[in-house]
């Protein structure tokens, strides 16, 4: 086999593992958007990018968001109410 050969074959094997292991990613439920953020440059930037519902849809994905009840007489937001748990599995 020729140096030719041998590139071509490895471009076609590359193109073949992306194409699965974009497949595995759609079926391990992993939102398109954070597919793309993990192999961006510039995570920030890419994130910036993002619309809201991508951005929405990622969170969701990554952790659980529990508010609790202010309290009686409660008028204004009280940070300590909302809690964040990431999601282990």
């Amino acid at each position: 086999m020729t140096a030719k050969g041998v590139r071509e074959s490895s471009d076609r094997l590359k193109a073949q593992m992306a194409d699965v292991d974009a497949k595995l990613a759609e079926s391990s439920g992993i939102p398109k958007a954070a597919r793309a953020i993990v192999r961006a440059s510039d995570i920030g930037s890419a994130w910036g990018s993002l619309e809201v519902a991508d951005r929405r849809e990622i969170i969701r994905v990554l952790v659980d968001i529990y508010i609790q009840p202010p309290g009686r007489g409660a008028v204004t937001f009280r940070p300590e109410t909302v809690q964040i748990k990431w999601k282990t599995s």
